[in-house]
């Protein structure tokens, strides 16, 4: 498999991360300082959208935002807007469920959310990285933890279609102030392409790119997660990847 050469792009960030540092730790705590710290979305976990046809069972696995910070309920966060958008393109009733927390990596979800996931899933959504990009880790690292968290879920529901979503675009994060929104931006951006090669290399999964149409009503008060119109929309694009592939029947090892 042909591998990102990302260590000279990360060696490139580092240096200019620690030649800013004094500024870039000033503005991270003023950041943790002046962001609201909002809770999940209130109510159930999971739920049903009717359909047509018989149920497909799907699972959100991730970090704050399948928690549903920014949104009311469940229902309005990622999990029920993929399972909205999926039970409209394929016809069929869905069950949903949403397991994440503020602040979960990759390697948490492997350990503490990979073992929740239904073996008879039908699709299994992974929305991470914000967390790891913030957390300072190394590009090798999250590629190794993305391709473990990968293996657990394909072993732990083997017949599902994994919609992985690409990190969230952090340079356009109107929290974030300047010029360390662009540093992390830049981060995430490498991240995202080594989620799209792991996806295109897992036969299970779909990489489902965010495209950012601008404009602030797409964050919550917090700034820096969906409000409910950035989850409908982005719960929109994963549930239509995920039905598409679920139709073309292309999840085999």
């Amino acid at each position: 498999m042909k591998r990102v050469k990302d260590s000279s792009g990360y060696a490139l960030w580092l240096a200019a991360l620690l030649s800013g540092l004094p500024l870039f730790a000033w503005q991270a705590h003023r950041l943790r300082r002046d962001t609201p710290r909002l809770e999940g979305a209130a109510g159930p976990t999971r739920g049903r959208i009717r359909g047509r046809a018989s149920a497909l069972a799907l699972h959100a696995v991730g970090e704050s935002t399948v928690a549903g910070v920014g949104a009311p309920d469940h229902a309005h966060a990622l999990a029920g807007r993929c399972a909205a958008a999926l039970a409209s393109r394929s016809g069929r009733a869905v069950h949903w469920q949403a397991h994440g927390h503020n602040g979960a990596t990759a390697r948490d979800v492997r350990y503490r959310y990979v073992p929740e996931i239904a073996h008879d899933a039908a699709v299994v959504v992974i929305a991470l990285g914000v967390n790891d990009v913030l957390s300072g880790c190394a590009p090798e690292t999250w590629r190794y933890n993305l391709r473990k968290l990968l293996a657990s879920t394909r072993r732990r529901a083997p017949g599902a279609v994994i919609a992985l979503s690409a990190v969230p675009p952090m340079g356009h994060f109107p929290a974030i102030p300047q010029p360390l929104r662009a540093m992390l931006g830049v981060r995430a951006h490498a991240f995202d392409r080594i989620i799209s090669i792991e996806a295109a290399a897992c036969p299970q999964a779909v990489y489902v790119p965010i495209p950012f149409e601008g404009g602030t009503d797409y964050f919550c008060d917090d700034r820096f997660h969906p409000s409910p119109l950035g989850y409908e929309r982005w719960g929109a694009l994963i549930g239509e990847a995920a039905a598409l592939r679920l139709q073309s029947g292309s999840t085999s090892a």
